[in-house]
């Protein structure tokens, strides 16, 4: 070849290669096509459509936003125990929908099924949805059956100190009938964050409920139906046990508790609870929780440590013991007595000396 036709194919290729560059970062970073004129860029944005919030809202009904308007490609629910080829055959389109922009751009989708969702039943919803721009955002969710049939509950007791084998425990009064289906606890501890989802089972005024922090031995049975079934540590055949399934410490002296009606649902009860010496929440995570919780009404006194009920003289034998079921906040708490912890019964008026 000679040094003319070298030097023409040379530039040729430097062009090709240029041009393939060009039609790369358009298909990238911006949405274009190529015409017989050439490449053409059209105007607008083009991320993927983002899921900012789902929740369910009703026996029936279920409600996402997104980062901008969207259509629904395709949407299947089913329930937990749905096997891998009949979920692939399920099709879960709403019976209607409807569409709220929100002032910050966000659009919201509230969605009616034909069939409600059983209450305390965990579900799987698998979804793909395209803006209009031809971007998709595929993803999938659990979420639990609404339940309208809520119980009167409050905070009773909590042992934040781990005495082998009983663990640290969180005690519930139910101070009127109703399910616990789908009702949530989160727990915030340090750095951690434990949440625990009741199922769904009936309750009446007078029970007790104790959610055990930990699972450390046999027979740490959640009773769902017979009182008697648990017989771990601390079991109470009077009350209902649950057991949250870890075996390292998710509670302390100092924290925050919240009970939800459901999932991202408003606020039931919550309890502020610190040592002396704690003049901030340890992480930001535990701040806004003690924030949401003076903000929702429930805790009244305030957001900050010192707001909080001191639990300096907490042990495992020495609980924080709610005093009064009618009033919120730390006026409400007391630290019981040596030796007087009483996870599934009438709390002790013991105060620590």
């Amino acid at each position: 070849m000679n040094s003319n036709k070298f030097h023409t194919t040379g530039i040729r290729l430097l062009a090709a290669l240029a041009l393939t560059v060009i039609t790369i970062a358009c298909a990238t970073s911006f949405s274009c096509h190529l015409s017989p004129e050439g490449i053409t860029v059209l105007g607008g944005s083009y991320d993927c459509p983002k899921l900012v919030d789902f929740s369910i809202e009703g026996k029936n009904e279920l409600k996402m936003t997104f980062s901008q308007e969207i259509s629904f490609s395709e949407i299947r629910i089913c329930d937990s125990e749905t096997t891998p080829e009949e979920f692939a055959g399920i099709v879960s389109l709403p019976d209607a929908t409807s569409v709220t922009a929100t002032e910050n751009g966000n659009v919201s989708y509230d969605m009616t099924f034909n069939e409600g969702f059983d209450c305390g039943t965990i579900y799987k919803l698998y979804a793909v949805v395209e803006d209009t721009y031809g971007n998709s955002l595929s993803f999938s969710s659990d979420f639990c059956g609404y339940n309208d049939n809520l119980p009167h509950i409050a905070l009773s007791e909590v042992r934040t100190e781990y005495s082998k084998p009983k663990p640290e425990y969180i005690e519930l009064y139910i101070l009127g009938d109703g399910n616990l289906g789908g009702m949530l606890m989160e727990v915030f501890y340090s750095s951690k964050k434990t949440c625990f989802t009741f199922p769904p089972v009936d309750v009446h005024q007078g029970d007790y409920i104790v959610l055990h922090m930990r699972t450390v031995e046999a027979g740490s049975i959640d009773e769902t139906d017979d009182t008697a079934l648990s017989t771990a540590a601390d079991s109470c055949p009077q009350a209902r046990d649950f057991w949250v399934p870890s075996d390292t410490k998710t509670l302390g002296k100092t924290g925050v508790i919240i009970l939800r009606e459901r999932e991202n649902g408003p606020l039931v009860d919550a309890l502020l609870f610190a040592e002396s010496s704690k003049t901030s929440w340890p992480n930001e995570s535990m701040k806004t929780a003690a924030r949401n919780a003076h903000l929702s009404g429930i805790w009244t006194d305030g957001e900050d440590p010192s707001d909080a009920v001191c639990s300096d003289k907490c042990t495992g034998t020495r609980t924080l013991s709610r005093q009064n079921f009618s009033a919120e906040g730390a006026s409400s708490w007391i630290v019981v007595a040596t030796s007087s912890a009483t996870p599934g019964a009438e709390n002790s008026s013991r105060p620590a000396q």
